[in-house]
């Protein structure tokens, strides 16, 4: 999780940074809102993402049970196709600037679902936790 914090905190930078630039008053009144809604996307996955730390502290005293595992699969459930919307709105503004609507629409769409394709076709094909695994691969519970 570590490194989707890291990304999404690097999106939001650079998101609000957007709206400071000089040509940002230059934009059409859509990208400008598509910004504020790409920045809004990328703050809700944020905070979706920061709910398992708090869970961990709150709920669980900082211990490790096997609840916060299955709490944490919960979350990122919404929060990866919100972060994958944002992606796909960030690529239609910085496309839509260079080659015009068409090309915009065809690389936001196809950035928004290659991400989506690879995050859930990924996790449908991960190996199963059990004493099929081999022994190197099974949770002692201390990896944490």
């Amino acid at each position: 999780m570590k490194p989707c914090r890291l990304h999404l905190l690097v999106i939001v930078g650079v998101l609000y940074r957007t709206a400071f630039e000089p040509g940002y008053d230059r934009f059409p009144r859509h990208a400008q809102l598509l910004v504020i809604g790409a920045l809004v996307l990328v703050l809700a996955a944020f905070i979706l993402l920061m709910a398992p730390v708090a869970y961990h502290r709150i709920v669980d005293c900082g211990e490790n049970r096997p609840n916060l595992h299955s709490f944490v699969l919960a979350i990122m459930k919404p929060t990866l196709p919100l972060f994958a919307l944002s992606m796909g709105l960030t690529l239609y503004i910085a496309t839509e600037k260079v080659d015009g609507v068409a090309l915009a629409a065809i690389c936001s769409f196809t950035g928004a679902g290659l991400a989506l394709m690879l995050w859930y076709d990924r996790a449908k094909h991960r190996a199963p936790d059990g004493p099929g695994r081999p022994p190197s691969h099974r949770r002692t519970g201390r990896e944490y």
